[in-house]
C-alpha cells in the first residue's frame, strides 16, 4: 500500500532521532560534570543516571508533543531550532523544580547549579548541530543505501503559486530532497469541487504516484472530509491546503504558510499493542486521578446536595464507539424541573447545525453555546466553567467505556443532523478531554467543530493525545469556552 511506504519514511526518522537524542542527553551530562569538575568519580554515576533518565523521559515526551520527530522538521529548521530551545528551557526549569523545591534526593539526581546550567547550553548545542545539521543526511544514507527505499511519487494538484513555494519548502529538506519525486502537477478548478477527487485520483494512476497533495480554497470542511475519506479507500496518502484549517487553529505549522493551512492525512490506525498501551494510560492515569481528587470530589458532591434540590449526578444517554450508548455523568449544575432542559438543547441544536445559534463572548467573538444561565445553579456556575462537573466520566475511562482523549460522545437525537461524514468519530473511543476542547469550545460553527473530531480520528497518536492532555489544563484553568 502506498500509505505504508509513507509511514515508513517517518519510521527510521523517528528511531534515529530517539536513539541520538538518548546519546546526546548522556553526552551532555558527562561533559557538564567533567567541566564542572575535572573528572567523573563513583559517586558522580548515580546522580547522573537519574539526571539522564528525567532528561531523557522529558525530551522523548517533549519531542514527540513538539512533532520533532516527522520528517517534515527539516523543512523549516527556524521552527525547528525555536522548538529545540523551549523543549530545553521547559525541560530545565522542570528539572530545577523537581530538584530544589520537591527535594530530590541528590544521591539520585544531580544538584550542582553550574552543571544544570552547562548541561542546559551544551544539550542545546549539541542538539542543534547533530539533530538539525547532521540526522538528515544521516537518515537519507540509512534510507537509501541501508534500506534501499525507493522514491515515494508525489503529485501536486491544485493552485501553482501555492505549490511552487510547497516545492522550495520540501527542497531545503535533505530527506525529502533524495526521497520525494514530484511526477507531475494538474489543476481541477474547471470542475465542480465535489467531481474534483476522482480527476485527481486518476491522474495519480496515471503518473503512478504515491502520494497526492491538493491546494484547494473553494471547498468547504465536508469537501475535504469526502477528498480525504476518498483518498483512503483508493489508498493515497494525502496533505490538504485550505485556508479553513487557519480558522480551526488547527494544522501542520511545518508545511503551512501564512495564508493557507496544511492538513496531512497519513492513514494507518492503531495496533492491538497500541491500543493495549493506551488502555493501560487510561487506566494508571484515570485510577491515580480518582484517587487524588477524591476530596474535591466529595466537596463538589456536597456542595451540589447542599445548595439545590435534586440529584448530586445528571445522567444522559449518549452515543459512543461503534455506535455503542453510553450513560453518560456529570455533576448536576442545573436547577431542577425549571422548563424542558432537553427540548430547549435540542431546539438550539438545531439552530446550531444550520448556524442560528452563535452568540458572542464579550471580545467580538462567536459563541455556539447555549445560553441557559437562569437554570444554572451558583455552584453550576462554577463547576461548569471549571470542567469540575465532568469528573464523573473519570469512572467510565477506568471501567473502558470513554478514553483520556477523544470525540465527546454525542446525544442520540443529534444523529439526525450528522451526514457520512460526521460518523467517522464514531471510530474511536469517546474521551474525557478532546480536540475540540482545546482548539474549538464552543466557538466554531458545527461542520468546523466536527471536523476538528474527523482529524482527531486520523492523526490519533501517543504524542498528540499526550498534547492535548498537557493543554487541557490551561482551557480549564482559564474557563475558556466555559459558561
Amino acid at each position: 500500500m502506498a500509505g505504508s511506504r509513507i509511514a515508513r519514511l517517518d519510521r527510521p526518522y523517528f528511531v534515529s532521532a530517539s536513539l541520538l537524542d538518548l546519546v546526546i542527553t548522556a553526552g551532555s551530562i558527562v561533559l557538564a560534570v567533567l567541566l564542572r569538575f575535572g573528572r567523573v568519580e563513583i559517586h558522580h554515576l548515580g546522580p547522573m543516571a537519574g539526571t539522564w533518565v528525567f532528561y531523557s523521559v522529558a525530551v522523548l515526551t517533549g519531542s514527540s508533543v513538539e512533532s520533532l520527530y516527522v520528517v517534515r522538521t527539516g523543512a523549516n529548521k527556524t521552527m525547528h531550532f525555536y522548538r529545540i530551545a523551549r523543549l530545553a528551557l521547559v525541560t530545565t526549569v522542570l528539572y530545577i523544580v523537581f530538584v530544589y523545591a520537591i527535594k530530590f534526593p541528590p544521591r539520585l539526581f544531580i544538584s550542582s547549579r553550574m552543571v544544570i546550567l552547562l548541561l542546559f547550553v551544551i544539550w542545546l548545542w549539541a542538539y542543534l548541530f547533530l539533530r538539525i545539521l547532521l540526522l538528515p543526511g544521516l537518515v537519507t544514507f540509512l534510507m537509501r543505501h541501508i534500506l534501499h527505499r525507493g522514491r515515494i511519487g508525489l503529485l501536486l494538484c491544485g493552485d501553482e503559486k501555492v505549490l511552487s513555494k510547497l516545492a522550495g519548502v520540501l527542497g531545503r529538506s535533505p530527506v525529502y530532497r533524495a526521497m520525494l519525486e514530484i511526477v507531475g502537477s494538474c489543476d481541477a478548478c474547471h470542475l465542480p469541487c465535489c467531481d474534483r477527487t476522482e480527476y485527481y485520483l486518476s491522474k495519480a494512476e496515471e503518473t503512478g504516484a504515491s502520494q497526492i497533495c491538493i491546494v484547494d480554497a473553494e471547498a468547504d470542511y465536508g469537501t475535504v472530509a469526502r477528498t480525504v475519506m476518498q483518498c483512503e479507500e483508493s489508498g493515497f496518502p494525502l496533505v490538504m491546503y485550505s485556508p479553513h484549517f487557519l480558522d480551526l487553529r488547527y494544522y501542520d505549522p511545518w508545511l503551512s504558510f501564512s495564508d493557507i493551512g496544511a492538513m496531512p492525512f497519513f492513514y494507518g490506525g492503531w495496533t492491538r499493542l497500541a491500543e493495549a498501551y493506551w488502555r493501560l494510560v487510561d487506566i494508571v492515569v484515570s485510577g491515580l486521578s480518582i484517587l487524588l481528587l477524591s476530596p474535591l470530589l466529595l466537596v463538589t458532591a456536597l456542595a451540589v446536595k447542599l445548595t439545590s434540590r435534586g440529584p448530586v449526578l445528571f445522567r444522559q444517554t449518549r452515543v459512543c464507539k461503534d455506535m455503542e450508548k453510553l450513560l453518560f455523568p456529570k455533576f448536576r449544575s442545573m436547577y431542577r424541573g425549571r422548563g424542558s432542559a432537553a427540548r430547549a438543547h435540542r431546539e438550539y441544536f438545531r439552530e446550531y447545525v444550520e448556524g442560528r445559534a452563535a452568540g458572542t463572548n464579550g471580545e467580538g467573538e462567536g459563541l455556539y453555546k447555549l445560553d441557559q444561565s437562569r437554570r444554572i445553579t451558583p455552584v453550576g456556575r462554577v463547576i461548569r466553567r471549571t470542567s469540575i462537573d465532568e469528573l464523573p466520566q473519570t469512572f467510565c475511562v477506568l471501567k473502558g467505556n470513554m478514553s483520556l482523549v477523544g470525540p465527546r460522545p454525542c446525544i442520540p437525537y443529534e444523529l439526525e443532523h450528522y451526514k457520512t461524514w460526521h460518523r467517522v468519530r464514531f471510530r474511536v473511543k469517546p474521551g474525557l478531554t478532546g480536540i475540540w476542547q482545546v482548539y474549538g469550545r464552543s466557538r466554531l460553527p458545527f461542520d468546523a467543530a466536527q471536523f476538528l473530531d474527523f482529524c482527531y480520528v486520523y492523526h490519533r497518536s501517543y504524542a498528540l493525545n499526550t498534547r492535548l492532555i498537557l493543554k487541557t489544563f490551561p482551557v480549564v484553568l482559564f474557563g475558556r469556552g466555559g459558561v
